[in-house]
Formats: C-alpha cells, sequence, structure tokens
C-alpha cells in the first residue's frame, strides 16, 4: 500500500470505494482530500476512455482489500486510481465498519462494471445510474448535485435520497441561465 499512511484518522474522515459484484469496498482518504476528493475521482472516471472502463473494472476484482481498523488512510487518491488501472496498486486498505454509522462527511463510489457513481454525505445519499450515467454526466452535472447537497446542508435539511434526473437537467438549465447573466 504505497499510496497511504500509517497515522490514526481523525473522527470525521472520508470515503472513496468502489461496488466490486455488488459488495462495496471503501478506504479513507486524508482530510485534506475532503471533498475535493469526489472532484478529482469524478474527474478520473470521467476521462476514461471504454477500454479503462473495462480494465478496471477487472482490476478492482483482483485487488486485495485488506481489512483496517482505521490505521491507514489514502494519501493521495488520484494517484491511487491510476495505479489500479495501470496495475501496479494490488492491495487497498478496506474499511467497512465505518462506512455506514455516518460519521464520514464525504463517501464516493464508483460500480465501474454498471457505471454507477454515488456521493454521500453523513451517510445520505445521492446517486448517479441508469439514465444518468457515469459516461453521460458532465463537470456541470457533478456542480449540480454538489450544489444540491450544499444548499440542503446549509438549509438544514436532510439531503435528496436521489439524483433525479428531471431535477439534475433542471439546475443544469438554471446554471446555464446564470452564466449568461454573468456575461452580459
Amino acid at each position: 500500500m504505497a499510496t497511504s499512511a500509517s497515522l490514526q484518522p481523525p473522527d470525521h474522515m472520508s470515503v472513496i470505494g468502489f461496488i466490486i459484484n455488488g459488495v462495496r469496498y471503501g478506504s479513507y482518504i486524508a482530510p485534506e482530500w475532503w471533498p475535493d476528493a469526489g472532484l478529482t475521482m469524478w474527474m478520473f472516471v470521467t476521462g476514461m476512455t471504454g477500454d479503462d472502463l473495462e480494465t478496471m473494472a477487472k482490476r478492482l476484482r483482483s485487488v486485495h482489500w485488506e481489512h483496517d481498523e482505521g490505521t491507514f488512510f489514502l494519501r493521495r487518491p488520484v494517484d491511487t486510481l491510476k495505479g489500479i488501472l495501470d496495475g501496479s496498486v494490488q492491495a487497498m486498505p478496506n474499511h467497512p465498519w465505518r462506512l455506514w454509522n455516518g460519521t464520514q462527511r464525504w463517501a464516493y463510489f464508483v460500480d465501474f462494471e454498471n457505471e454507477e457513481y454515488e456521493i454521500w454525505r453523513y451517510g445520505a445519499v445521492e446517486r448517479c445510474s441508469g439514465r444518468a450515467s457515469i459516461s453521460d454526466l458532465t463537470w456541470e452535472g457533478w456542480c449540480a448535485i454538489r450544489q444540491r447537497m450544499l444548499d440542503a446542508e446549509a438549509n438544514d435539511e436532510a439531503p435528496p435520497d436521489m439524483v433525479d434526473p428531471m431535477a439534475l437537467s433542471h439546475a443544469l438549465a438554471r446554471m446555464q441561465i446564470q452564466q449568461s447573466a454573468m456575461m452580459e
């Protein structure tokens, strides 16, 4: 685990993870990487070719997931993603016991086989799947999803359960109108 540090993580950690054959695996990320780790992961994934997506799905199935009680966390998530893709990362820490207790600030899961992406915030999830798959969503889509979550947090509301493609489309239209108005 060359991309890991052996320091005890703080209580409110974030996670990057993968859904492999329907099973979730996740690794803590260093605090300085959240919530930007999700953006980094999103940019990496959306920049992949179809062959890269297939390779990543195959390589993830061969990664050895080492159970860890929170003594390791990833220092540079993007290096880990690149390492999985090129085959140099063959083992990852898995922190399953903490993923579902609601203390992680952010968690990002990618299912390369089904082209699904999840953004978790304190246990609430936004799913980008089905009609809004990894290959369909754009930078603006990521911004709209993130803005919806931040707006809900700012208004002390529960984050939305799922990304509704129609709501996402409306959010994108609002952003484009605002950008056009600022340019005039």
